[in-house]
């Protein structure tokens, strides 16, 4: 029979593993790795943000602040692996448009 105190020291371990960080992060790319968009190839994915580099480029948030927005660069976001391609495709970081439009 399990003693209430080797109960409790189960649930503590247990809930320890549960509000790691790292266990979290592992739960989302798992989770990630079921949808259909995060499953695409790497090639397929490079000519999506090639289209989108062209059609979202960065633009001038505030002319005060001097701050940018990300522009295409947000889609990078969505999952670790579209991060993964926008850094392995070399032909999507060496022609970023760093000259914002003005408001």
């Amino acid at each position: 029979r399990v003693s209430a105190q080797h109960s409790l020291a189960t649930l503590d371990r247990e809930l320890g593993i549960l509000l790691d960080p790292k266990t979290a992060i592992m739960a989302r790319k798992l989770r990630n790795q079921t949808l259909y968009a995060c499953r695409l190839p790497g090639e397929i994915l490079a000519m999506i943000f090639l289209f989108a580099q062209k059609g979202w480029q960065f633009e001038r948030l505030s002319q005060i602040e001097q701050r940018l927005s990300i522009g295409w660069m947000g889609i990078s976001h969505v999952c670790s692996a579209w991060r993964n391609v926008r850094i392995f495709f070399t032909s999507l970081t060496s022609t970023r448009e760093l000259n914002p439009t003005r408001p």
